[in-house]
Formats: C-alpha cells, sequence, structure tokens
C-alpha cells in the first residue's frame, strides 16, 4: 500500500484480495484487509470532506426505529418484566424484544413466558409500526 494513492479503494482493495487470496482467505486475511479499507475508506472521506454513507451511494432512509431488547426473563416474574417494558417506553422506545432466557429450551415454564408476553403485549398499543414511529 505504501506510494499508492489512498483514494482509489477499490483497486487496492482488489490488490489486498488478489496479492494474499493464495495464502488462504481464512484466518486473519480478511481483518486485515478490512482494518486497512475501512481506514482507506476514512482517509477518502476526510480529503472529500464527505460522511462515508455519501461516498457508498447515499442514505437509503432518514430515519430508523430503535428497540429495546429486555433479557434476564427467566429470573423475572412477568410483572417485573412489564414494568422494564413501561420504562423503555416512557424512555421514548417503541419496539421490543423481550427475551425469556430459556437456557437453549423452550419448556422450562412455557405458562409464564406466555404470560409474560401477554402482559407485555396488552400493554403496547396495537397497530401500524411506521405510526408508532410517528409518536
Amino acid at each position: 500500500m505504501l506510494g499508492q494513492d489512498p483514494l482509489d479503494t477499490e483497486r487496492l482493495w482488489d490488490a489486498m484480495y488478489f496479492g494474499t487470496h493464495k495464502l488462504g482467505t481464512g484466518g486473519v486475511q480478511p481483518s486485515c484487509i478490512a482494518g486497512v479499507d475501512i481506514a482507506l475508506w476514512d482517509i477518502k472521506g476526510k480529503l472529500l470532506g464527505q460522511p462515508l454513507y455519501r461516498l457508498l451511494g447515499g442514505a437509503v432512509r432518514t430515519t430508523f426505529t430503535m428497540y429495546k431488547s429486555i433479557g434476564g426473563g427467566g429470573a423475572m416474574t412477568p410483572d417485573a418484566m412489564l414494568e422494564l417494558v413501561r420504562e423503555a417506553w416512557d424512555q421514548g422506545f417503541k419496539a421490543f424484544k423481550i427475551r425469556m432466557d430459556w437456557h437453549y429450551r423452550q419448556d422450562v415454564d412455557p405458562d409464564k413466558d406466555l404470560a409474560m408476553y401477554r402482559l407485555c403485549r396488552d400493554f403496547l398499543p396495537a397497530g401500524d409500526p411506521a405510526e408508532l414511529r410517528r409518536q
């Protein structure tokens, strides 16, 4: 890479990949290429005064919905999970993933899991996710 134009990201990626692929494409090779490639794109963005998303074709969307992932359900009651969902709702989250923590089995306590799901689902408003994002 020494002496090469850092703005020529595609050609340099090809040189890194095809210059080392006979060594094997497993192990550290992809990670090393990725590290250099990221640095080259960073240089390119800074030199051109452009954010990386614009250099890569522009924004696909301008907003997105954050969701709250709440784990530990295996060790809590349905009411305790609901309290965490309520707190997250009050913080502005409108989408949720609650995890029952089944310890790789789905039959530890299915009645409690279903009660937890129903309690949280009944608290959350039903409707179009796009509409919830606007709230």
